[in-house]
């Protein structure tokens, strides 16, 4: 920032700068005590300690280009890197495993509009200024004598103002309605209460939020959703969760979607904004969940990026879900973003009813990263689950050879996604695509993002197997234009096709009538969409615009019944 930021960062500290001048000379004086720099292990400790300070070397981009000798502002946390909740942050794989002596050291360099992934090597570092004070605060942590890796950064530990918000909010003793006090149909949370009302006007005229998440008692389905739009900074699940358990009769699903704002601390807001607070218990979601045992037929929790070690300390490191696995009606589980200690407690969750199940961008151990044993148990797990017709497994680090080991054995396999991870791909080929097509004839959506191994011949092989598919996701992997041709040409039935590179969109006069032509090839049936930009506007004959807009209306049906907890394949009764 420039001084007048500064300023502000500074303005109580200058009161005490004054009155102990000693030690501000004592400082001074730590900046180069002996060695100008750690040790290789202690440079390491500190970059994943979340500790953002100065390291001046000589480094270059992750291909080794662009080589300079500056100063970085460096660290190896996610959590404190610059745009790290932005769809398109890249995270290098590389620092999910331990350091090697003497190999590329990996940087983050946290200043905004300069901020990237840099690397250099410790002969290279020259100087880390003040790192012996920078090292001694980190070692007397005491929440830092566990594994660096499985600690979340000193901002992200349970802040003030979450015990606040806990201690300072009031349930309602009754299930009467606040204003009237007539038998509550509605149950809101609000900011400082979690109340019932008898009408949305008795809600609307008493609360001081515009928007606050609220759910009808007499629903079966549970639905909090808490997006960074919301008005209210507090969101209490521990209070929906026991509301739910004790007056909703007719509860059989639950669908929550929560904003990383409420989970991770916002570092580089100011005194005037409000820190977003989420309230989550292990305890109270256990409770609900085997309470809720053998009522429960769908269960949704969807959490933003990033945020996978808060949540292993909200849910006990996920053991709080375990009553999952033991639920006799659950068809539908879908988890997204949450952190796993170990694969044997998310494999514990898995039932063998399950119909749908949706892992997507679930991490794995102190590493956030899946090992080659751990997916190896997910897939002789998933081999059980002989009832599936909707599969997401996004992110998960599966194989060529674990399709091949496990879709023959789901006979009833629909709709599957085995995307890669967004700007650092997967590890599945041709070879995969082949295991699809040979053991999935019946399939109607496949979403294989981010997969640059595989080739437009794997594609053209998948299609010739597959003559139902109606929705093809194939963003990173056809990326031209006279591909995706080739397969508007052979798939008969298809409604829907994402493709194109990642960041590129049909803006040259050239590029939108060779996307035109294609579509109208199709007589409108197919609907284009690029992973960058979108669905594509063409313009089509008043025939071939009423096929677009039937498939259109078809996607967003699709999309409406994925939504309900007694549908586990999306387009059932729609084609």
């Amino acid at each position: 920032g420039d001084k007048r930021e500064a300023k502000n960062y500074a303005v109580e500290s200058q009161k005490l700068w004054r009155r102990y001048p000693e030690v501000i000379d004592w400082i001074k004086s730590q900046k180069y005590v002996g060695e100008k720099k750690p040790s290789e292990d202690n440079l390491i400790d500190l970059l994943k300690s979340g500790i953002k300070f100065q390291m001046t070397c000589i480094h270059s981009d992750l291909e080794g280009n662009d080589t300079k000798e500056s100063t970085l502002i460096g660290t190896q946390n996610r959590g404190e890197c610059i745009g790290c909740g932005l769809e398109d942050f890249n995270w290098p794989r590389r620092l999910n495993r331990p350091h090697e002596p003497s190999s590329d050291i990996i940087v983050h360099h946290n200043i905004f509009r300069e901020s990237g992934w840099r690397k250099t090597k410790y002969m290279d570092v020259q100087e880390v200024p003040y790192w012996r004070i920078y090292l001694q605060f980190y070692e007397e942590d005491p929440d830092n004598k566990s594994d660096s890796w499985d600690k979340a950064p000193p901002s992200y530990h349970l802040p003030d103002p979450i015990e606040t918000a806990r201690s300072n909010r009031v349930l309602a003793s009754s299930a009467k309605c606040k204003v009237c006090n007539s038998n509550g149909k509605f149950c809101a949370l609000d900011n400082d209460c979690t109340a019932f009302y008898c009408s949305k006007s008795c809600m609307k005229d008493f609360l001081e939020e515009s928007d606050p998440p609220f759910f009808d008692l007499q629903s079966k389905t549970l639905k909090v959703r808490a997006t960074e739009d919301c008005s209210i900074n507090t969101i209490d699940l521990d209070d929906a969760f026991r509301v739910a358990a004790e007056h909703m009769t007719n509860l059989n699903s639950v669908d929550i979607y929560i904003s990383q704002d409420y989970i991770i601390k916002n570092q580089y807001s100011f005194g005037s904004e409000v820190n977003r607070v989420l309230l989550l218990s292990p305890n109270e979601l256990k409770q609900f969940l085997e309470k809720m045992r053998t009522k429960l037929i769908s269960f949704s929790f969807r959490i933003g990026d990033c945020c996978w070690k808060e949540m292993k300390k909200m849910t006990d490191k996920c053991r709080a879900l375990l009553p999952l696995g033991t639920m006799p009606n659950l068809k539908k589980l879908e988890l997204s973003n949450f952190g796993f200690d170990d694969v044997e407690t998310l494999t514990s969750c898995l039932s063998n009813e399950l119909q749908l199940l949706r892992l997507h961008y679930v991490k794995m151990g102190t590493h956030l990263d899946w090992k080659s044993s751990e997916v190896d148990a997910l897939v002789n797990k998933l081999s059980e689950l002989k009832y599936l017709v909707t599969l997401g497994l996004p992110d998960s680090s599966i194989n060529d050879q674990h399709l091949w080991d496990l879709l023959p054995k789901l006979q009833f396999l629909r709709c599957l996604d085995v995307s890669g991870t967004f700007g650092s791909g997967g590890s599945l080929t041709e070879f995969g695509l082949r295991a699809i097509a040979d053991n999935c004839p019946e399939l109607l959506s496949l979403q294989v993002n981010y997969q640059p191994r595989m080739t437009i011949n794997g594609i053209m092989y998948l299609l010739q197997k597959c003559p139902e598919l109606v929705d093809l996701e194939v963003g990173g992997v056809i990326t031209h234009i006279n591909q995706m041709r080739q397969i508007l040409n052979s798939a008969k039935k298809l409604r829907v096709l994402w493709f194109g590179a990642i960041g590129w969109r049909p803006e040259t006069r050239g590029e939108q009538l060779e996307i035109q032509r294609a579509v109208q090839a199709t007589e409108g049936r197919v609907v284009l969409c690029t992973v960058s930009g979108g669905k594509s506007e063409v313009n089509l004959s008043a025939a071939h615009r009423r096929n677009q807009d039937d498939s259109i209306a078809k996607f967003e049906r699709a999309g409406e019944q994925d939504q309900d907890p007694l549908v586990c394949n999306m387009w059932d009764g729609i084609l």
